[in-house]
């Protein structure tokens, strides 16, 4: 029995030896042979299987996750109060009033809302709330936020402000106000990369309920207030999220002075955390003479290994470069609020990224604190005797991703008689994970088939058992050809003829021949 499996005419004679039962012999006075043909791949269809390797911009279920507050458990002088756990848009209203006359008619507005389990202590619950936007402006300056207040000269934090509690069933384990969150760090005013505001609190001990209150002072009188509140929710332990969640700012040696009139401060926050490479956050620290520093935090949901990475993504002005401000900005990585890494700019520069920002054009700057992490700030330092304004765009900052896998080949060409298998797919990495979906879904063994019209999404594995939050995605064509054919099964030959293989009759031709139905080398 003689089969096909590439493309190339022999002309090996035909012989006698011991071939099981693919050769059968006739006659004994007129040797002749009888052959039967198997399968046949023409000289123009070969088995091919298309390969088209694109990076799709898919996560692979390394997003954050998020548990809310499920339940309603008061609600006093409160619109909508079921808005509040609902994880959309949608939201509670808190009224207060100021009261007709000192201590009479006055209220509070007050919800209540539960998880569905006890949270443990140090977890970070992020209530997202609407209110006076020049009151959560301040506070998200941090231990500047009442400095800030003054600086608007409108704002007055113990007019109408709002309490935020954590309880373990009745027991209160947490309280704080709008009034001193900056003198707290457990109780911040964070925003996100849609510039939305959230309280942010972290209890150091269990809690399953969290109580806003929304309250106007007794001395506006006949006045009234509300605060919005959406949602309550916090993060479950996903080691592998990379998405930055929230910033905000602090700053040291700052006065109200120096805000007022040096341009200290940081605008449009939230364009550190976006995708847009167009937008960026500036910190400033305007014209001083004397030693102040500004430094923008930025948030993520995880304890990070210390195989983690990071990238900040900045510029400034080239003269400030010049005058050497890369030495007064640093980067600084925080574990529980605990400085666990800082570094100088310029420590960390190649003369790459240096010539970058020598010539005011964006640069990526990669850091490896070695330590596990879960906030990252940039802090720019006066340079005291300077007397130009000092200012610098942070355009980014982010985790490093496992790399994507990657390929060489658009196309790749394999035999059906091969079975194929993902482990075939061609590309420069090994231990690559193949999908069928493009996110989430179920590991593929080694040695799943491969399937015509298939799509299939390859991911590596990185040190810190994370895999590419990107994957190479791969479409596959199987193309199969039909056996070729004779009219004749059974054909003899003369022995005196020296017959080879290229005699055998088929109507096809192109046609290889083996010894064996499965594997060998071709005759």
């Amino acid at each position: 029995m003689l089969i096909l499996v590439t493309k190339y005419k022999h002309t090996c004679p035909l012989i006698s030896s011991n071939l099981d039962s693919y050769w059968e012999w006739g006659h004994q006075k007129k040797i002749c042979m009888r052959k039967r043909l198997l399968s046949f791949l023409s000289s123009n269809q070969i088995l091919t299987i298309f390969v088209l390797a694109t990076f799709c911009t898919v996560h692979s279920g390394f997003s954050q996750d998020q548990v809310y507050a499920d339940q309603v458990l008061s609600a006093v002088n409160v619109d909508d109060a079921a808005n509040a756990i609902d994880p959309s848009d949608t939201y509670a209203t808190l009224n207060s009033y100021g009261g007709v006359a000192v201590g009479i008619g006055g209220y509070n507005g007050e919800l209540g809302l539960e998880f569905p389990s006890l949270l443990p202590a140090n977890t970070t619950t992020y209530v997202k709330i609407d209110f006076e936007e020049d009151v959560l402006n301040s506070l998200l300056g941090g231990n500047l936020g009442d400095l800030l207040a003054n600086v608007l000269g409108t704002v007055v934090l113990g007019n109408h402000y709002f309490e935020i509690e954590a309880r373990n069933g009745g027991t209160t384990v947490f309280s704080r106000s709008s009034m001193t969150a900056s003198e707290h760090e457990d109780f911040r005013i964070v925003m996100d990369s849609e510039g939305n505001y959230y309280a942010a609190i972290t209890p150091d001990q269990s809690y399953n309920r969290i109580y806003i209150t929304d309250k106007t002072s007794a001395l506006l009188l006949g006045t009234s207030n509300d605060m919005k509140v959406y949602n309550a929710f916090y993060f479950t332990d996903n080691n592998c999220a990379k998405d930055p969640l929230y910033t905000d700012f602090d700053g040291e040696g700052l006065t109200l002075d120096i805000l007022s009139l040096g341009g200290a401060g940081v605008t449009n926050p939230e364009n550190a955390l976006n995708d847009d490479p167009n937008s960026y956050s500036e910190l400033s620290i305007g014209v001083l003479g004397v030693a102040a520093s500004i430094q923008q935090n930025i948030y993520f949901p995880n304890v990070y290994t210390p195989q983690d990475t990071f990238t900040v993504t900045l510029k400034t002005d080239p003269t400030l470069v010049t005058l050497g401000l890369l030495n007064m900005v640093s980067v600084l990585a925080y574990e529980n609020e605990q400085i666990v890494y800082q570094t100088d700019l310029s420590s960390v520069l190649n003369l790459d990224l240096l010539t970058l920002l020598q010539n005011g054009e964006l640069a990526e700057i990669p850091f490896a604190p070695g330590v596990g992490f879960d906030k990252v700030a940039i802090r720019l330092s006066t340079l005291v005797s300077v007397n130009v304004a000092q200012s610098l765009d942070v355009y980014a900052i982010s985790i490093e991703d496992t790399p994507t896998p990657t390929t060489d080949s658009a196309s790749q060409e394999f035999c059906a008689v091969d079975a194929p298998t993902v482990s075939d797919i061609d590309v420069n990495e090994s231990g690559v994970i193949w999908y069928d979906v493009a996110d989430g879904g179920t590991a593929l063994a080694v040695d799943e088939p491969l399937v015509d019209g298939g799509e299939y999404y390859g991911t590596l594995v990185g040190p810190n058992g994370c895999e590419s939050a990107t994957r190479l995605q791969v479409t596959v064509a199987l193309n199969d050809t039909a056996a070729p054919t004779t009219d004749n099964a059974v054909q003899e030959f003369c022995a005196v003829d020296a017959p080879t293989v290229s005699d055998i009759d088929v109507n096809e031709s192109g046609v290889v021949w083996y010894d064996v139905a499965d594997g060998g080398t071709a005759l």
